[in-house]
């Protein structure tokens, strides 16, 4: 191998992996101002509005349902594939998600013995990871048929 051929083959995953780590950090980004905005409209409903928790809650998270989609498919894994498809398989894999992540907060809490405010975090931080891959490799998706721009 030529050392032309080997500098170029060392430069992919790298590139590719700062690809990666860039989008990591949108989607990071995108996880901490769902949090702000969730907390805000909920607040502003119950302080604000006088509404009850369960209706602001409803709100605050119907808003971040929404505002992550359209944030997560444009500006985090920049897809340019068809909404349609992608704003259905995001609702299955939310719905999968909070599934999942009911069941395995009762699991750690019921079975493992763990505290519930653990088992919040550690649930917390395992989904966070398994979402950003079903987003980038399942939900998000380019024209070309490759998911996230930032795939090797």
């Amino acid at each position: 191998m030529s050392g032309a051929t080997l500098k170029e083959s060392q430069r992919q995953p790298d590139a590719a992996a700062r690809r990666l780590r860039s989008t990591f950090w949108r989607y990071s980004v995108l996880g901490g101002l769902s949090v702000a905005v969730n907390l805000v409209i909920v607040s502003a409903l119950r302080e604000l509005g006088g509404h009850s928790a369960a209706v602001a809650g409803a709100a605050g998270y119907a808003a971040v349902l929404l505002l992550n989609f359209v944030l997560a498919r444009r500006h985090v894994f920049m897809s340019t594939a068809a909404v349609a498809p992608e704003l259905l398989r995001y609702g299955l894999v939310q719905l999968g998600m909070r599934l999942a992540e009911y069941l395995s907060f009762l699991l750690l809490v019921y079975s493992a013995g763990l505290s519930y405010t653990v088992a919040i975090v550690v649930v917390a931080g395992v989904f966070f990871i398994v979402k950003f891959g079903l987003y980038r490799g399942y939900v998000f998706g380019t024209r070309d048929g490759l998911s996230d721009p930032a795939k090797p």
